[in-house]
């Protein structure tokens, strides 16, 4: 766990770094000087120290060590080397950081929250083949249940948040005339960010196959979009809302303190940079208020805009039902005469009874739209401010005030998903619907962000796959890597019949068959193995 959490802390030091050094000569801001040394000198030699790259090969080394040795005892030194060299070029410490970090979430959880679980990250995924997000059954009905699902709390989103802050490093320069310095930080945080976002599915057998990505394709659209998002809805609400519960969950968690710190250190730093322009003029000091607000107010407004319409029309809906309810009865007590309805329907037709409504949004209104359109709004309240100060030069001011907005959305969404944790919810009936639209809009809007960058990278090595297998259908690199033979293909599927069955079944088996058949004892053939 701590070894998990280090390198992404690390990686946003060295951010905030880079992000308060000077932006030019002009800067008045902090006091720069002619020729001093530039933050991403500091930090590259910082990095030299702490992430070397023969630091690093000694690290590697010393984690095969005691494998090594006990193969070498074994099976003599040539046995052990080629062991040792099959588990490197077969990816095997991708699969340990992944297994790592998976152990670490669960050991934490089990510490703060109880009620560990089990979760099969070795044994299990080289075995059979796990879809993507689920699958659908023999009545047409979506299951789901898939690889992304089973770890996006665990390693895919804390994979997508590294991914993003490695690209605001190298936008604000860390990589900038620093030289062979960083080669140990750049491997350590290529290979965490490739085992935290793509272990399970390189090492997923027939993840690659064209046939598989069609139908993983097609379940990843209709989790999204059937039934207005109630199938991602029901998903969210049993993994991410139920496993902890109460205001402590997030207040009294250390994670929620580490979010404060962030959201504290960011302020301080945009604060310092932006300060100076809300002596200019009134206009200045509204864009300075805005750079420091959490980015909320539009998506508030759309999203109680929204729960009003939906208790509107869900008014109507009642007040519609209790006319027909009157319209119904009064058809009882004169059966020979049935009303009509305005539009059309006789009361007995109004009879089948309605379909309870006990939500404030519209049930018509797709829940992946109002995804969308918060989170625009979302960007749009962040990025107007960040664009004017862009403007003026002022690259790293920006970079400094994308990275505080998205500290605030952290903290605000934590601070949602405890609120709607809290036994109390439920008695704010519709007034807490905008709250449960504006949590549920943008972590769906997440979910689909990250699982699409998992999926849609991935779909090159499915075209590398059709090539292979149209040009050579038994030989196959993905099986190469997860079982460390080409030749699995060749034995997928098997079609015998009886003549083939006695082919393959020696002379002395045939005998003791007819022996047996004299004395009365009858053995069928119920299947081959090979």
């Amino acid at each position: 766990w701590a070894v998990s959490w280090g390198l992404p802390v690390l990686t946003l030091v060295w951010l905030l770094v880079l992000l308060n050094g000077c932006e030019d000569l002009n800067d008045l801001s902090i006091k720069c000087v002619i020729g001093g040394q530039s933050a991403a000198s500091v930090m590259a030699e910082a990095w030299q120290y702490i992430y070397s790259a023969n630091l690093l090969i000694v690290f590697l080394l010393a984690q095969m060590a005691p494998v090594f040795f006990e193969v070498w005892m074994q099976a003599g030194l040539v046995e052990s080397v080629t062991k040792m060299l099959k588990q490197l070029l077969t990816l095997s410490p991708i699969m340990f950081i992944f297994q790592a970090k998976v152990i670490g979430f669960y050991t934490m959880n089990e510490l703060k929250y109880g009620g560990a679980t089990y979760v099969a990250t070795g044994r299990g995924l080289p075995t059979e083949r796990r879809p993507f997000i689920g699958t659908v059954s023999e009545g047409g009905d979506l299951v789901p249940g898939g690889l992304y699902l089973d770890y996006a709390r665990l390693t895919y989103y804390d994979g997508a948040s590294l991914l993003a802050l490695n690209g605001m490093v190298l936008l604000a320069g860390g990589l900038d005339k620093t030289g062979p310095q960083l080669i140990g930080i750049v491997v350590s945080l290529s290979m965490v960010t490739i085992s935290w976002l793509f272990a399970p599915f390189v090492f997923n057998p027939y993840q690659f196959r064209p046939l598989c990505w069609s139908q993983d394709l097609k379940v990843w659209m209709r989790f999204f979009l059937e039934d207005s998002g109630a199938v991602w809805k029901k998903w969210w609400t049993q993994n991410q809302l139920k496993p902890r519960r109460g205001f402590r969950a997030t207040v009294l968690d250390f994670s929620f303190f580490v979010e404060i710190f962030w959201v504290v250190a960011g302020f301080a730093s945009l604060n310092a940079r932006t300060a100076l322009v809300s002596n200019v003029s009134s206009a200045w000091r509204m864009w300075y208020g805005l750079l420091l607000m959490p980015p909320v107010i539009l998506p508030a407004l759309f999203c109680v805009l929204t729960a009003s319409v939906g208790l509107l029309i869900q008014s109507c809906r009642q007040r519609r039902d209790i006319r027909k309810a009157q319209k119904n009865y009064a058809a009882l007590q004169h059966p020979e005469a049935p009303t009509q309805d305005t539009d059309g329907s006789s009361a007995e037709e109004d009879l089948a009874p309605e379909e309870d409504e006990d939500s404030c949004c519209p049930t018509r209104c797709p829940l992946i739209i109002l995804a969308v359109v918060v989170s625009l709004l979302t960007l749009l309240e962040m990025m107007v401010p960040v664009f004017c100060v862009g403007q003026m030069g002022w690259k790293k001011a920006a970079l400094t005030a994308v990275l505080l907005k998205v500290f605030w959305i952290r903290l605000c969404l934590g601070l949602a998903m405890t609120a709607i944790r809290s036994s109390c919810y439920k008695g704010l009936g519709c007034l807490g619907k905008p709250l449960e639209i504006w949590l549920d809009s943008l972590s769906m809007f997440r979910d689909i962000v990250v699982s699409s960058i998992i999926f849609f990278t991935l779909t090159p090595l499915v075209l590398l796959s059709f090539v292979s297998e149209c040009i050579c259908p038994t030989f196959s690199f993905h099986h190469l890597l997860i079982y460390r033979q080409p030749g699995h293909t060749a034995r997928e599927n098997f079609d015998y019949d009886d003549e083939s069955v006695y082919s393959f079944r020696s002379r002395e088996d045939l005998l003791e068959e007819e022996e047996d058949t004299d004395n009365g004892e009858n053995h069928p053939v119920c299947g081959l193995m090979c």
